[in-house]
């Protein structure tokens, strides 16, 4: 999925960023305060400075009557710079400028002008005053020493003094009423872009903090309910392409993956046990036919044993009829007659071994026939063994929220492994079997050429023994090549036995590698039905 388009501008923004933005605005706000103080100080100063001017303005009044005075009482008073300070500061106090704030240092600070016209009226006022009294003090020193003592006239000057100061208190008291409410007003404003300050950094917070936390809660509940085995949950919204963004988007695809993942194995499962069940049928029916297949060479092997005897019962008459020549004529059509015998049972014995041969044919057939289904159950091992393998590393990309479908991941690779190593079991037991029927296949060639032989022999015994009526000379000589004969067949008899027994042995291991392929079927069903109920756990 594809991020939403921002809405905010921090929601295209890192989670580090966003919280760098949150310390930002709360740093901005901070800074507001701050410079806003810094200017509410710095006003103050002004007016501590302003006020100080002013109210100095009533120590200059009183020095400077005083100094006027004692000045007329004969003392050395500069009275007149007192005057001109005092009148250059009033009227710098009314137009703005600097003002003379020591005597004796002649230190200076620049003023502005009256911050009120309230202010500036007592001002003025007070210049009406100052110059009256500078008017009372210029005819005070005009007058005649001895009448500078006047208590009247002191008195006129102390009058000019109280006055001019009263109005100077007047002019404080309007500049300290107006500090008042300038410290009033400033308070309310630092207070109110405090309280703007913190509503925006906090409700910057709040929003830039629930594009960070709602994502997490979302991925949180969606893990929650994976674990649980809940594969129907809708994908996850993507808001922004920040790291919790990504986180969604990782999120969205891991679930996918499990989906599709579950669903592969199911199928395979499904697709595990229906083989299985096929290969449980075709062993069984296998194992049945070579049951039969051992039961039919085990009456061949008797009846070859009942072949040997009579053609040991022939090479003893052989031999009797050799050491008795006198009675080979009598004796001649016997001889015959049980040469005869003998052919028509090696012509059985042919014909058995035949049908023997054919059917070691058919058993080698089945069980090419029965490597082939191992092959295909071996390949479906390795599929799920390749599946196993993707849900591991799936699972392994989740990190701690796929752990437990890491465990599932893991059984099922077992699982897988049980299988290929009893496929492996069953391609060995299979491959001896197939080895022992070429040996018998090999021997039961041999006896069919040694039945042969016999057969020829025997004829030549019959026409031996034809010969022997007509002429009882050379009956000495035939009747030991009958024996010679008989012996070699009784050879080529315990050859085919030795054959047939050993073709019994293979159809006897042939059942028992059938029947260790039935239990290895079972196994594989087992491991699906294991398989099929793991899956359960998850719900599509």
């Amino acid at each position: 999925m594809h991020p939403a388009s921002s809405v905010l501008p921090w929601q295209g923004k890192r989670v580090g960023t966003k919280l760098m933005l949150i310390t930002g605005i709360f740093a901005a706000a901070i800074l507001v305060l701050i410079l806003s103080t810094i200017g509410a100080l710095r006003s103050q100063q002004n007016d501590a400075a302003y006020a100080d001017a002013i109210g100095r303005q009533r120590f200059l009044i009183q020095r400077y009557v005083a100094d006027a005075i004692n000045a007329g009482m004969g003392m050395q008073t500069d009275y007149l710079r007192t005057k001109q300070v005092l009148d250059s500061n009033l009227s710098a106090m009314l137009a703005g400028g600097p003002v003379v704030v020591s005597l004796d240092s002649n230190a200076q600070v620049d003023l502005p002008p009256p911050v009120t016209e309230e202010i500036a009226t007592a001002l003025r006022d007070q210049r009406l005053l100052l110059n009256r009294l500078s008017a009372s003090i210029d005819r005070y020193m005009k007058l005649p020493e001895a009448d500078r003592r006047d208590p009247a006239v002191l008195e006129e000057l102390a009058r000019g003094r109280v006055e001019t100061g009263l109005k100077a208190d007047d002019a404080v008291k309007l500049f300290v009423r107006y500090a008042q409410n300038e410290v009033s007003r400033i308070v309310g404003v630092q207070i109110a872009l405090g309280i703007i300050a913190v509503l925006a950094g906090v409700l910057a917070a709040l929003l830039i903090s629930r594009s960070i936390v709602q994502p997490l809660q979302q991925c949180v509940a969606l893990a929650g309910a994976i674990a649980a085995g809940d594969l129907r949950q809708q994908p996850l919204p993507v808001r922004s392409r920040d790291e919790v963004g990504q986180l969604t988007e990782s999120f969205n695809a891991m679930l996918e993956a499990l989906r599709a993942i579950t669903t592969e194995t199911r199928s395979t499962a499904a697709h595990l046990a229906a083989s299985v069940q096929e290969i449980l049928a075709s062993i069984q029916e296998q194992a049945s036919s070579t049951r039969e297949q051992a039961a039919a060479v085990q009456e061949i092997t008797t009846t070859v044993e009942e072949i040997g005897q009579s053609a040991q019962q022939v090479a003893e008459m052989a031999r009797e009829v050799g050491s008795a020549a006198d009675s080979i004529a009598g004796s001649g059509q016997t001889g015959l007659t049980a040469v005869q015998e003998a052919t028509a049972a090696m012509e059985a014995i042919r014909s058995q071994t035949e049908n023997v041969a054919e059917t070691i044919v058919a058993l080698s057939e089945r069980t090419q026939a029965i490597g082939d289904i191992v092959s295909s159950v071996n390949e479906i091992a390795e599929q799920s063994n390749l599946v196993a393998l993707n849900a591991a590393i799936e699972a392994a990309g989740a990190g701690e929220q796929g752990r437990r479908f890491s465990v599932v991941a893991n059984e099922m690779k077992a699982l897988a492994d049980q299988a290929k190593e009893a496929t492996k079991q069953v391609r060995s037991i299979l491959e001896q079997t197939q080895r022992n029927i070429s040996s018998s296949v090999l021997l039961t060639e041999e006896a069919l050429k040694r039945v042969s032989a016999g057969r020829d022999k025997a004829a030549t015994a019959e026409e031996v023994i034809r010969q022997m009526a007509g002429s009882v000379r050379d009956t000495s000589g035939s009747f030991q090549q009958v024996v010679g004969a008989t012996g070699q067949q009784q050879i080529g008899l315990e050859q085919i036995a030795q054959g047939l027994q050993q073709i019994r042995q293979a159809s006897v291991q042939a059942a028992s590698g059938t029947d260790q392929l039935a239990k290895a079927a079972e196994s594989l069903g087992q491991l699906g039905g294991t398989m099929t109920r793991l899956m359960e756990k998850y719900r599509l």
